[in-house]
């Protein structure tokens, strides 16, 4: 469903994730009332697809509730995961930039909420304000430096190694510093992991099995994962 930005709870829930997406957390406040003149708010019911890979994409979707996975399928028709998006996270700005197809499915884990810029609006956005533009470049080189990760991390051929590889970097995107350990943000299921490190579920459990053991991981209440100190120092080298 394709609706604009009108009801006056529906506007303030909008605007206080909008103002939390890094792109636009510099923007006034009438700045930000343009910026939602143009939004466009769609609900997805959990697992259904927000973008298809090599599709033709004409805008920028913000996570306003909910969560998304964007993934790539590999030559034997393995899923990977690229990313998962939570609220105030942001994706599609690559194909507004080149005009080509989509480089990744996204599709909903949850039902979400996702709100919509178009290719013109967007245009009209960075060519009016050059922040806009130097923040997208940091975004763009941040993507480029995950993927880098990423092609390192499939390039190791044993269980542990590419889970280690697969901890630093989101101990680096989506971790909150926890007496001296990590806590990820996002809750992951071992299939989670399996599928963003082309390993199968049955392997990546063993290795986590074995973490638990030695004290370098913990799963909370909240089935969310905590990374020991030492596991970050000793094996992540992730600054704390």
């Amino acid at each position: 469903m394709l609706s604009n930005v009108n009801k006056g709870n529906e506007l303030q829930c909008v605007a206080d994730v909008v103002k939390s997406v890094k792109l636009f957390s510099h923007l006034t406040e009438e700045e930000f009332r343009d910026i939602l003149k143009v939004i466009k708010i769609r609900t997805f019911t959990k697992d259904s697809i927000i973008i298809c890979c090599e599709d033709t994409n004409e805008c920028l979707h913000i996570v306003l509730n909910g969560e998304v996975r964007i993934s790539r399928s590999t030559k034997d028709g393995m899923d990977i995961i690229v990313a998962i998006g939570q609220p105030g996270d942001y994706f599609g700005e690559m194909s507004l930039i080149d005009g080509h197809a989509a480089s990744a499915t996204v599709t909903a884990t949850k039902n979400s909420l996702i709100a919509s810029i178009f290719k013109s609006d967007f245009h009209n956005l960075i060519c009016a304000d050059r922040i806009i533009l130097d923040n997208l470049l940091r975004t763009l080189c941040a993507r480029l430096r995950s993927a880098t990760e990423t092609i390192e991390m499939l390039n190791y051929n044993t269980a542990p190694k590419r889970l280690e590889m697969c901890f630093k970097s989101l101990a680096n995107t989506c971790g909150d510093i926890d007496n001296g350990g990590i806590t990820l943000k996002i809750k992951l299921t071992h299939q989670d992991i399996a599928d963003m490190t082309g390993m199968t579920r049955p392997t990546v459990t063993k290795v986590l099995d074995d973490w638990k053991r030695f004290g370098y991981i913990t799963i909370l209440q909240d089935k969310k994962i905590r990374l020991s100190a030492e596991f970050i120092k000793n094996i992540c080298s992730v600054s704390i």
